[in-house]
């Protein structure tokens, strides 16, 4: 049988007392929940998270379904799986909110490990083994989020209706999703599944085909003219394919602002130098001084596949930069393979890089004329 309900507007005597989580905690909660559980079912977590410090690629495979799940519990615990809750006692509210707080170490540990990455990364980019051009990654901003979350002191906070609730022990408070917390959370909802389920995916080619060029898109140059830490794994990852046979020529697009034969910032001669130490023949190079953005790159790759009679082509780029370089060549009419670059030192995202993607992709979609390169020949 249903419990009671009292009648509208009627305020229960146990619920006099209760306050109601606020606003930031409610979207942050929201935040929380999509994002994490979003980023582990889709096997994106290390994205933002490494652990293998504290116990190699067990630790890493294991601890997020861990976390996630305890964030089951939580859930759990403020909203029961029952169609009609019977009130709690004082009791019962004592040891939801003890276990709830037992479930909330997990993402302590959590925070811990995102610290720690972000003090591994500063400390790499110091010492100057990671020569990459963004300073904030994504376990930082992550940390934020998480530190915010906890700081609101999550096992705190229940969703049962007031009527089924006693006096409240110090400090607890309801939680009432408002229409605008859901609009948000919707949309971060919306946002985490279009990053982790289309963002990030490749379309490599077959084993079995050896197609004729693996185009690289470039990226920053830095002091010293060698290539930045995205570029140098743009160019691995193309010498990769290059070694096992699944393509014959490279090609290196990027731009050279001072001249094609100047070294000074000259990404498509630093890519070069390090195909060239790989063993990759000067012969199977080609390098386009003229890629100055993804659209130029795919016009360039136009019009020397007219002059090479390439019929199939792989796209190498950063896994994030992938639906945007394809949606530029299937606009000039050319449909490519692409293959993610991997990064062996550092592998987390630049927050940064994701945003910038996301808006790129849609002016690139909606406005063909941006950054549409003149008619010329590389």
């Amino acid at each position: 049988m249903a419990p009671h309900k009292m009648p509208p507007g009627a305020v229960p005597p146990s619920a006099e007392s209760w306050s109601q989580a606020g606003f930031v905690f409610r979207v942050l909660d929201g935040m929380v929940y999509w994002g994490g559980a979003v980023s582990i079912l889709t096997g994106q977590a290390w994205r933002w998270v490494d652990l293998r410090f504290a116990g190699g690629h067990a630790m890493q495979a294991i601890f997020p379904p861990l976390w996630l799940v305890s964030l089951l519990g939580l859930y759990w615990l403020r909203y029961p799986w029952r169609v009609s809750p019977k009130p709690l006692s004082l009791e019962q509210l004592t040891w939801r909110r003890r276990l709830a707080f037992v479930l909330s170490l997990p993402s302590w540990l959590l925070l811990a490990a995102l610290l720690y990455n972000a003090h591994q990364f500063y400390n790499l980019m110091h010492s100057g083994r990671v020569n990459t051009t963004f300073h904030i990654p994504m376990c930082l901003l992550v940390a934020m989020i998480l530190a915010a979350w906890l700081g609101a002191k999550p096992w705190n906070v229940t969703g049962f209706e007031p009527e089924l609730l006693p006096p409240p022990l110090p400090g607890m408070r309801l939680l009432t999703p408002r229409w605008a917390d859901r609009v948000i959370v919707g949309l971060w909802a919306a946002l985490v599944v279009v990053i982790f389920c289309f963002l990030f995916r490749a379309n490599p080619p077959p084993r079995s085909i050896l197609c004729d060029v693996a185009v690289v898109l470039g990226n920053a140059t830095l002091p010293h003219d060698i290539c930045g830490w995205t570029a140098a794994a743009r160019t691995r990852r193309a010498i990769d394919l290059y070694k096992q046979g699944r393509v014959r020529m490279i090609m290196l697009s990027a731009n050279a602002p001072y001249g094609i034969s100047n070294p000074r910032q000259n990404a498509p001669l630093a890519m070069a130098k390090l195909c060239r130490a790989a063993g990759v023949p000067q012969k199977n190079l080609v390098l386009d001084f003229h890629g100055d953005n993804t659209r130029y790159s795919a016009w360039d790759t136009l019009q020397l596949k007219q002059r090479y009679h390439w019929k199939t082509i792989v796209v190498v780029s950063s896994d994030y930069h992938l639906p945007r370089s394809r949606l530029a060549y299937r606009q000039f009419g050319m449909k490519v393979y692409t293959v993610a670059s991997r990064h062996h030192i550092w592998r987390q995202t630049s927050i940064f890089a994701v945003v910038h993607e996301l808006v790129g992709y849609v002016v690139y979609y909606f406005d063909r004329n941006y950054h549409h390169p003149v008619v010329r020949q590389p």
